[in-house]
Protein backbone atom coordinates (compact mmCIF):
# COMPACT_ATOMS: atom_id res chain seq x y z
CA UNK A 1 0.00 0.00 0.00
CA UNK A 2 2.93 2.32 0.68
CA UNK A 3 4.12 1.85 -2.91
CA UNK A 4 0.71 2.92 -4.22
CA UNK A 5 0.86 6.13 -2.19
CA UNK A 6 4.36 6.77 -3.50
CA UNK A 7 3.18 6.22 -7.10
CA UNK A 8 0.25 8.56 -6.56
CA UNK A 9 2.55 11.21 -5.18
CA UNK A 10 4.89 10.88 -8.15
CA UNK A 11 1.99 10.94 -10.60
CA UNK A 12 0.60 14.07 -8.94
CA UNK A 13 4.02 15.75 -9.12
CA UNK A 14 4.39 14.86 -12.80
CA UNK A 15 0.92 16.13 -13.62
CA UNK A 16 1.47 19.33 -11.64
CA UNK A 17 4.62 20.02 -13.66
CA UNK A 18 3.54 18.54 -16.97
CA UNK A 19 -0.01 19.74 -17.55
CA UNK A 20 0.88 23.45 -17.70
CA UNK A 21 3.69 22.63 -20.15
CA UNK A 22 1.30 20.64 -22.32
CA UNK A 23 -1.23 23.47 -22.15
CA UNK A 24 1.31 26.09 -23.21
CA UNK A 25 2.45 23.94 -26.15
CA UNK A 26 -1.16 23.42 -27.26
CA UNK A 27 -1.80 27.17 -27.08
CA UNK A 28 1.23 27.81 -29.31
CA UNK A 29 0.11 25.18 -31.81
CA UNK A 30 -3.39 26.71 -31.87
CA UNK A 31 -1.95 30.13 -32.74
CA UNK A 32 0.27 28.69 -35.48
CA UNK A 33 -2.62 26.68 -36.93
CA UNK A 34 -4.85 29.75 -36.96
CA UNK A 35 -2.13 31.78 -38.72
CA UNK A 36 -1.66 29.08 -41.36
CA UNK A 37 -5.40 28.77 -42.00
CA UNK A 38 -5.78 32.53 -42.37
CA UNK A 39 -2.90 32.78 -44.86
CA UNK A 40 -4.20 29.77 -46.81
CA UNK A 41 -7.62 31.40 -47.17
CA UNK A 42 -5.95 34.62 -48.28
CA UNK A 43 -3.74 33.28 -51.08
CA UNK A 44 -2.25 29.90 -51.98
CA UNK A 45 1.05 31.39 -53.21
CA UNK A 46 1.35 33.35 -49.97
CA UNK A 47 0.85 30.09 -48.10
CA UNK A 48 3.57 28.44 -50.21
CA UNK A 49 5.95 31.31 -49.41
CA UNK A 50 5.04 31.06 -45.72
CA UNK A 51 5.80 27.33 -45.68
CA UNK A 52 9.09 27.94 -47.47
CA UNK A 53 10.09 30.72 -45.07
CA UNK A 54 8.96 28.79 -42.02
CA UNK A 55 11.08 25.81 -43.06
CA UNK A 56 14.26 27.90 -43.07
CA UNK A 57 13.20 29.74 -39.91
CA UNK A 58 12.54 26.50 -38.00
CA UNK A 59 15.80 24.87 -39.07
CA UNK A 60 17.78 27.76 -37.60
CA UNK A 61 15.50 28.15 -34.59
CA UNK A 62 15.76 24.48 -33.66
CA UNK A 63 19.54 24.58 -34.09
CA UNK A 64 19.98 27.53 -31.73
CA UNK A 65 17.24 26.44 -29.32
CA UNK A 66 19.57 23.68 -28.18
CA UNK A 67 21.28 26.30 -26.04
CA UNK A 68 17.91 27.23 -24.52
CA UNK A 69 17.05 23.58 -23.83
CA UNK A 70 20.39 23.08 -22.08
CA UNK A 71 19.37 25.63 -19.44
CA UNK A 72 16.77 23.29 -17.88
CA UNK A 73 19.10 20.52 -16.65
CA UNK A 74 21.82 23.00 -15.68
CA UNK A 75 19.42 25.11 -13.60
CA UNK A 76 17.76 22.01 -12.10
CA UNK A 77 21.13 20.61 -11.02
CA UNK A 78 22.13 23.96 -9.50
CA UNK A 79 18.76 24.30 -7.77
CA UNK A 80 19.15 20.84 -6.27
CA UNK A 81 22.43 22.01 -4.73
CA UNK A 82 20.85 25.38 -3.80
CA UNK A 83 23.55 27.19 -5.76
CA UNK A 84 21.93 30.51 -6.71
CA UNK A 85 25.06 31.73 -8.48
CA UNK A 86 25.11 28.71 -10.82
CA UNK A 87 21.38 29.13 -11.49
CA UNK A 88 21.89 32.75 -12.53
CA UNK A 89 25.03 31.95 -14.50
CA UNK A 90 23.45 29.09 -16.47
CA UNK A 91 20.42 31.20 -17.30
CA UNK A 92 22.49 34.25 -18.24
CA UNK A 93 24.89 32.24 -20.43
CA UNK A 94 21.94 30.52 -22.11
CA UNK A 95 20.45 33.93 -22.88
CA UNK A 96 23.74 35.23 -24.28
CA UNK A 97 24.15 32.18 -26.51
CA UNK A 98 20.63 32.34 -27.95
CA UNK A 99 20.87 36.09 -28.50
CA UNK A 100 24.17 35.56 -30.34
CA UNK A 101 22.57 32.82 -32.43
CA UNK A 102 19.60 35.02 -33.22
CA UNK A 103 21.87 37.84 -34.34
CA UNK A 104 23.79 35.43 -36.59
CA UNK A 105 20.50 34.39 -38.23
CA UNK A 106 19.39 37.93 -39.13
CA UNK A 107 21.66 38.32 -42.19
CA UNK A 108 20.62 34.87 -43.40
CA UNK A 109 16.96 35.89 -43.17
CA UNK A 110 17.60 39.32 -44.68
CA UNK A 111 19.35 37.87 -47.75
CA UNK A 112 17.39 34.61 -47.97
CA UNK A 113 15.98 34.99 -51.51
CA UNK A 114 19.29 34.12 -53.24
CA UNK A 115 19.73 31.17 -50.86
CA UNK A 116 16.23 29.89 -51.59
CA UNK A 117 16.67 30.37 -55.35
CA UNK A 118 19.96 28.45 -55.18
CA UNK A 119 17.99 25.63 -53.56
CA UNK A 120 15.67 25.53 -56.58
CA UNK A 121 12.74 27.69 -55.49
CA UNK A 122 10.86 29.99 -57.85
CA UNK A 123 12.10 33.58 -57.79
CA UNK A 124 8.77 35.15 -56.80
CA UNK A 125 8.21 32.64 -53.98
CA UNK A 126 11.76 33.19 -52.76
CA UNK A 127 11.15 36.95 -52.67
CA UNK A 128 7.86 36.52 -50.81
CA UNK A 129 9.56 34.19 -48.32
CA UNK A 130 12.39 36.71 -47.89
CA UNK A 131 9.86 39.45 -47.08
CA UNK A 132 8.35 37.25 -44.41
CA UNK A 133 11.77 36.28 -43.01
CA UNK A 134 12.89 39.91 -42.85
CA UNK A 135 10.00 40.56 -40.48
CA UNK A 136 9.89 37.23 -38.64
CA UNK A 137 13.66 37.21 -38.19
CA UNK A 138 13.40 39.88 -35.53
CA UNK A 139 11.02 37.60 -33.65
CA UNK A 140 13.67 34.90 -33.40
CA UNK A 141 15.60 36.76 -30.69
CA UNK A 142 12.66 37.01 -28.28
CA UNK A 143 11.48 33.50 -29.18
CA UNK A 144 14.84 32.01 -28.23
CA UNK A 145 15.00 34.14 -25.09
CA UNK A 146 11.52 32.95 -24.10
CA UNK A 147 12.60 29.34 -24.65
CA UNK A 148 15.55 29.93 -22.36
CA UNK A 149 13.35 31.47 -19.67
CA UNK A 150 10.86 28.61 -20.04
CA UNK A 151 13.72 26.21 -19.35
CA UNK A 152 14.65 28.24 -16.29
CA UNK A 153 11.05 28.23 -15.01
CA UNK A 154 10.61 24.51 -15.72
CA UNK A 155 13.76 23.66 -13.81
CA UNK A 156 12.49 25.62 -10.82
CA UNK A 157 9.06 23.95 -11.12
CA UNK A 158 7.21 27.17 -12.01
CA UNK A 159 5.39 25.72 -15.02
CA UNK A 160 2.06 27.43 -14.31
CA UNK A 161 3.67 30.78 -15.03
CA UNK A 162 4.59 29.54 -18.52
CA UNK A 163 1.08 28.32 -19.16
CA UNK A 164 -0.67 31.53 -18.17
CA UNK A 165 1.79 33.74 -20.02
CA UNK A 166 1.41 31.65 -23.18
CA UNK A 167 -2.38 31.66 -22.92
CA UNK A 168 -2.37 35.42 -22.29
CA UNK A 169 -0.14 36.14 -25.27
CA UNK A 170 -2.20 33.81 -27.47
CA UNK A 171 -5.42 35.53 -26.43
CA UNK A 172 -3.94 38.97 -27.16
CA UNK A 173 -2.70 37.86 -30.60
CA UNK A 174 -6.03 36.61 -31.78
Amino acid sequence: MAKLATYRGHARSHLTLGLPLIGSQLAQVAVQTTDTLMVGWYDVRALAALVLATSLYLILMIFFSGFAWAVTPLVAAAAEQEDEQRIRRATRMGLWLVIGGGVLCLPIFWFSAPILRALGQEADLALMAQEYLRIAGFGLLPALAVMTLKGYLSALEHTRVQFWVTVGISACRN
